[in-house]
């Protein structure tokens, strides 16, 4: 049987649920293909040294580059592949030195459900920081949204977000979270009538707009500047959709088309989802070529560089809709924090004292945006199923990104 959790948390992560849902992405010849694009199939003999030489005078640390961004811009979109630790931890780093320097007063975080919102105002603007409504919004959350994400890292924002609001006396200028996710009927998606399912399923294909909604409201409220953090097939700003019968724009896409330069996007160094080999390396490996060059982390813009004009590799899951296009058309700005060999999982916080018992486990399983989940008998079963996947995610390059293997092997044989 398939990884339950690995089919639930692909409602917002690459491209394998909607696969499963609509069959294989279609093939658009619609975008016609950039003058000057530049091809980059085999990066053993790329000449490396214009790229060298621009992120040398032109590369600042990830900190400094995206509070940068907030000088020219109001929203900055920061896109990642979910559950790579190295993240998490800038993004804790990166909030009160937003708040501090760069006048930024909310995230838009797309893990949690936005019908969940006054409980996170509520715990992050609390005396004390409290563990038991903490839970409360995981669990919750899952319910309604069908997407539960219990993971160490990402709870830990509320943490740091809770101690920088801490440091802050007037409520009306502490930071908020504003949560994205939408809530859902997942069990008539998987077993309701026609009626049912058409229902449950505009939800779903409607759902980087309802991602982009909670993000809208709040920045047209307050016109406050705002730090937008979620996976990259969200963020994208000037590309169409990847994947059948979904909408052309990503919730990037959405606020791009509304407030133009006021928003900045941002990909965060990761693997990439390829149509017939799967994850593999981003741009068939010459970013990490050029990139592990560099003993620190950095941050640089990708349009204006030498890598704008890159054409975005063949059977790359963005390429396929958008044949033609180049790197700077998917990506503004870029950050290189570690390569994926030293990529860390998540930890996976105890599940049982978030589902602590059978009614909250029928509560939560029988509206998962899971049908193996919705499947499960009994909590016993969900637990178990739950302490398998902790297990892969302290094996995270095995279990995520098996290419590290073969390229070591290709290494070898070499």
């Amino acid at each position: 049987m398939k990884s339950f959790i690995n089919i639930m948390l692909s409602v917002s992560y690459l491209c394998t649920y909607t696969a499963i849902a609509f069959g294989e992405p279609r093939v658009s010849n619609q975008v016609p293909e950039q003058a000057g694009a530049i091809n980059i199939n085999n990066t053993k003999d790329v000449n490396c040294s214009s790229y060298l030489s621009y992120l040398e005078k032109n590369a600042k640390p990830p900190i400094e580059y995206v509070l940068e961004k907030f000088n020219d811009h109001d929203l900055v979109i920061v896109g990642e592949v979910h559950h790579i630790q190295q993240n998490l931890n800038l993004l804790q780093e990166l909030i009160p030195k937003l708040y501090k320097q760069g006048g930024v007063r909310f995230l838009g975080y797309e893990f949690f459900a936005s019908s969940c919102q006054k409980d996170i105002d509520k715990l992050v603007n609390g005396e004390e920081y409290d563990t038991d409504l903490v839970e409360h919004i995981i669990r919750e959350s899952a319910i309604r949204s069908g997407l539960i994400w219990p993971y160490q890292e990402y709870v830990d924002t509320f943490k740091t977000v809770w101690e920088l609001n801490k440091s802050i006396a007037e409520k009306s200028d502490r930071f908020r979270i504003v949560f994205m996710h939408f809530d859902n009927n997942w069990h008539d998606f998987h077993y309701g009538n026609e009626e049912q399912k058409k229902a449950a399923m505009l939800n779903f294909m409607e759902a980087d707009k309802l991602y982009a909604e909670p993000i809208i409201n709040e920045y047209e409220k307050n016109q406050h500047k705002g730090l937008i953090w979620c996976g990259t097939t969200h963020a994208v700003t000037r590309l169409k959709g990847n994947v059948r019968n979904r909408p052309e724009k990503r919730a990037g896409g959405y606020l791009y088309q509304r407030y133009g330069s006021k928003v900045f996007q941002i990909m965060l160094h990761d693997f990439w989802c390829y149509r017939e080999r799967g994850e593999d390396y981003p741009l068939n490996g010459l970013l990490d070529k050029v990139l592990n060059a560099f003993d620190e982390p950095i941050g640089f813009d990708i349009v204006g560089s030498p890598f704008a004009d890159i054409k975005l590799p063949k059977g790359f899951m963005w390429a396929i809709d958008n044949p033609g296009s180049t790197f700077a058309k998917y990506c503004d700005g870029y950050i290189w924090l570690v390569a994926p060999e030293k990529f860390k999982g998540n930890q996976v916080m105890n599940i049982a004292e978030i589902v602590p018992d059978e009614e909250t486990f029928r509560k939560v399983s029988q509206n998962a945006a899971s049908k193996s989940l919705q499947e499960m008998r009994s909590r016993q079963e969900y637990l178990a199923a739950w302490k398998k996947e902790e297990d892969k995610f302290k094996q995270f390059q095995q279990t995520f990104m098996p290419f590290l293997s073969a390229q070591k092997k290709t290494n070898k044989k070499q």
